[in-house]
């Protein structure tokens, strides 16, 4: 008997990783690693977000890389049939320095 393919899907590099089979819609994944912690509002706000009627959701952070302050956003945008496609995009802003 042959297994089926899986997908493996991470919406924060690698921190928090998503195991589903593929073709499978995106609401029957499992999560399989998360380096979030366990508790805390921004924790709980996540593990509720509502995707019931959302077109997308973004997290944005930003963080001083080599000197260089840098916007980096990641989306999960939906579609009809409740599956999802991520995205990560990191846009320099300027120079200064980490506080």
């Amino acid at each position: 008997m042959m297994s089926k393919s899986k997908i493996y899907e991470s919406p924060d590099g690698g921190e928090t990783v998503f195991e589903r089979e593929f073709g499978a819609p995106a609401s029957s994944r499992t999560l399989i690693k998360s380096n979030v912690s366990e508790e805390g509002p921004f924790k709980s706000a996540l593990d509720h977000l509502s995707t019931q009627g959302v077109f997308s959701h973004s997290l944005v952070t930003y963080v001083y890389k080599s000197s260089i302050l840098t916007k980096q956003t990641m989306t999960r945008k939906y579609t009809r049939d409740g599956d999802y496609t991520d995205s990560f995009t990191s846009e320099p802003i300027g120079r200064g320095s980490a506080v």
